[in-house]
């Protein structure tokens, strides 16, 4: 196996590596402790989710994703249907990263508070309003990878 600027970590051939090398930060970050953490507040159930955490299921969600493209690599469609996977699935990542340490509340004061009071204040749940538009880019960006390994399977089938 030969290492070098041509077989390691060469994103121009491979763009999933980027999912490992995210994967690799986002192991590193989940380690360092971190009193940050994400409110949600949707009808009757309040969620919070710490950072320690999004960064664990971070990590574990593109290692998986990075070994698929691995394994699957010699049946994948289409090379830009990679980079629009990846680069919707860091997106994602990366706004929910912001969601965590932007949160759009007033420090100090409890996401409690939000919840169980008249408090209504425009700026305060400024993110609630993009979570739909999120969530539908991250869906998307996972069919385009479903999308693209089938066509690699179809194409490979044809082949033989």
């Amino acid at each position: 196996m030969q290492f070098g600027p041509k077989r390691f970590l060469n994103i121009r051939e491979r763009p999933y590596e980027l999912l490992g090398l995210f994967a690799l930060i986002f192991l590193l970050l989940s380690l360092i402790p971190s009193k940050v953490s994400l409110d949600i507040n949707m009808h009757d159930s309040y969620f919070v989710i710490e950072s320690n955490y999004f960064y664990g299921i971070s990590t574990i969600y593109f290692l998986f994703i990075w070994m698929l493209y691995v394994v699957s690599t010699k049946i994948i469609w289409l090379r830009w249907m990679i980079w629009l996977h990846v680069v919707c699935t860091i997106t994602v990542t990366l706004i929910f990263l912001l969601m965590i340490y932007f949160p759009g509340t007033l420090y100090g004061v409890s996401g409690r508070y939000y919840a169980f009071s008249d408090f209504q204040q425009k700026d305060v749940l400024i993110w609630i309003k993009f979570i739909p538009y999120v969530v539908f880019i991250f869906l998307v960006g996972q069919m385009i990878f479903l999308l693209n390994l089938m066509g690699g399977l179809v194409k490979c089938l044809v082949k033989s």
